[in-house]
């Protein structure tokens, strides 16, 4: 009886150390660096909106969950403490602008204070989605 206890209280404890480190590798496993990868797709600001407006779900398909590199001209730089958005408008909508609304890799957000609206820029970053308004991509970097 006492062996039977030995070997269920070993098979306990094998399970719980291979639990802790499966939870660790997990914890710290490194996230993937979108600032190096590379795009792709590469098009405008305007081909993307355009996509998403005419066939949401065909453009998810195509663009969500994958690095862009995205050309168009700035309409403005929005500063929200450590972070930076750019926001591409293309037309008016019934909430506001609506187009692409790009948030800057929180190590290149200084990269903004050099940008001015009007400017013609392309931009590279992880595509999240549609909102119904914007095309919104995340932990972007301006392209040189």
């Amino acid at each position: 009886m006492l062996r039977k206890y030995r070997t269920w209280l070993l098979l306990l404890l094998v399970a719980v150390l291979a639990g802790a480190v499966i939870a660790y590798r997990m914890y710290n496993k490194p996230h993937p660096d979108y600032t190096m990868m590379e795009p792709e797709h590469t098009l405008s600001v305007s081909s993307i909106y355009e996509a998403f407006m005419n066939d949401a779900q065909a453009a998810n398909a195509l663009y969500t969950g994958k690095v862009v590199q995205l050309s168009g001209t700035l309409t403005r730089v929005e500063a929200l403490d450590t972070t930076s958005l750019l926001v591409f408008a293309l037309e008016e909508g019934m909430f506001g602008e609506q187009g692409v609304r790009a948030t800057l890799h929180p190590e290149h957000a200084a990269e903004a204070t050099g940008l001015t609206d009007g400017l013609s820029i392309s931009i590279k970053g992880y595509c999240t989605g549609f909102n119904d308004t914007d095309v919104i991509l995340e932990k972007c970097v301006v392209v040189k």
